[in-house]
């Protein structure tokens, strides 16, 4: 009886752990992919998301930014360099137009990460990302670690002309990226940006995966 009584509580505890195990497997099943509106062009989801390898980079205000920084917010990231003549510009004016949006997410970061870390210390990008909106975070660092989180994200940049004087510009891929709050890049939204397209997608993006 008291054998019988030993198989019948581990039974019940097996049968509990299963529950449990199914309970969390459950929670962090990735969804069926979002189907984008056809009226929203180069809106590409990533799922399952990507997980970004541990990088370490600096802010604009000198301050460490690793994967934590990435973590419990959403965040919209443009890489680019502040010599950039064009579409650098136009995308953080984008950014800075949606930031102000009503019905965004509280916990939503903007960020422009540089692909010229030669040319853009700390307090180079502090004045460039200011200038469009100081909620912005500008981030910078050694051109190794900006590699590390460059590279998973498919961001491919090149230096034409002559770097050594600083007579050069940088081709850049120019993607707004977006990351879900537990640090995975979700999506990323192709050029041409303009406020109403990118606004839209992270909405739809932010309401699906939440």
């Amino acid at each position: 009886m008291f054998k019988a009584n030993i198989k019948y509580a581990l039974v019940l505890i097996l049968f509990g752990v299963g529950l449990i195990v199914f309970g969390i497997t459950a929670m962090d099943r990735e969804p069926e992919k979002l189907k984008i509106p056809d009226d929203l062009k180069g809106v590409i989801i990533d799922s399952p998301p990507a997980v970004m390898p541990e990088f370490s980079l600096l802010t604009n205000k000198k301050q460490t930014f690793t994967n934590e920084n990435l973590k419990g917010k959403w965040t919209l990231l443009f890489p680019g360099y502040t010599h950039c003549p064009d579409v650098c510009p136009t995308s953080l004016r984008v950014l800075d137009k949606v930031s102000n949006a009503k019905d965004l997410p509280e916990n939503t970061q903007f960020a422009f990460m540089t692909v010229d870390p030669g040319r853009d210390t700390p307090e180079v990008m502090n004045e460039f990302v200011n200038y469009f909106n100081e909620k912005i975070i500008g981030i910078t660092g050694d051109k190794a670690e900006i590699d590390v989180l460059a590279e998973p994200l498919g961001v491919i940049y090149d230096y034409e002309g002559d770097v050594a004087s600083g007579d050069y510009i940088v081709n850049h891929f120019a993607a707004v990226y977006i990351f879900d709050p537990k640090g995975r890049e979700r999506a990323y939204i192709l050029p041409p940006h303009d406020v109403d397209k990118v606004a839209r997608a992270f909405k739809l993006i932010s309401d699906y995966y939440r």
